[in-house]
């Protein structure tokens, strides 16, 4: 999983978008009950009604099983023709995080 740091990194972040559209909507759009609604529309999808701005921090999990997903098919792909011993042991590192490079 993505370390602490990185995952407060993409909560600052979060933040600061909403602290944009806060600016743009005015400083007490967030404030009541009626500004959490429309803080979780934001995030919502443009088909649903929202802006379709996602928080980094809830994708953050799968972005990073996704991108662990795309190296192990990159040495699927470059290794194919070597030893399938050395190949299985290179997927097995990968699988559970430790990566050779």
């Amino acid at each position: 999983m993505p370390s602490p740091a990185l995952l407060a990194a993409y909560g600052d972040f979060d933040r600061a978008l909403l602290g944009i559209l806060e600016a743009l909507l005015g400083t007490s759009s967030f404030a009541s009950t009626e500004g959490c609604l429309a803080m979780r529309q934001v995030s919502l999808p443009q088909s649903l009604g929202g802006l379709g701005l996602p928080s980094m921090v809830h994708l953050a999990a799968s972005a990073f099983l996704s991108s662990g997903a795309l190296v192990a098919f990159a040495l699927l792909t470059r290794f194919q023709w070597n030893d399938q011993s050395y190949l299985m042991q290179e997927i097995a590192q990968v699988e559970t995080g430790q990566f050779p490079f």
